[in-house]
């Protein structure tokens, strides 16, 4: 299955991923695993709660959408 990611404008190189986004909060609820960053590739934390679902969860890609 293929699913449209939602990237702020990926044609200009921009990753981050857009409000509503199904890769929001779509990855695993386990903590980091040790030497693996905190922090996502525009150095912000890794795993907040983007949904506003009440769990923070990892997102599926290099940066971590920020409500």
């Amino acid at each position: 299955m293929t699913v449209d990611p939602k990237f702020v404008d990926a044609g200009h190189g921009k990753y981050q991923l857009a409000p509503g986004s199904p890769l929001i909060d779509a990855g695993n609820t386990s903590p980091l695993a040790p030497g693996e960053s905190n922090l996502d590739r525009a150095g912000l934390p890794r795993i907040v709660d983007g949904n506003a679902d009440g769990i923070a969860r990892r997102d599926v890609g290099a940066f971590e959408f920020k409500p």
